[in-house]
């Protein structure tokens, strides 16, 4: 399992957005680059594959929907 997101794929990355006279936080997320970006499932590590731009992993399951 891939430390750096704990097995998720993604990594949380808030945005800040102005509103009105001030600025706001919008949660975000963004690919792990330890494991999604490099084309590696997040939970055992082995190689995915990428369907209609979701990714999954044919060797143990995981899928990000």
């Amino acid at each position: 399992m891939c430390n750096t997101c704990g097995g998720t794929g993604y990594i949380e990355a808030d945005t800040i957005v102005p509103y009105g006279d001030t600025w706001v936080r919008r949660p975000g997320r963004e690919a792990c680059p330890d494991c999604l970006e490099q084309d590696l499932c997040p939970r055992c590590g082995e190689g995915i594959e990428w369907a209609r731009n979701t990714p999954h992993c044919p060797a143990c399951g995981w899928r990000d929907d």
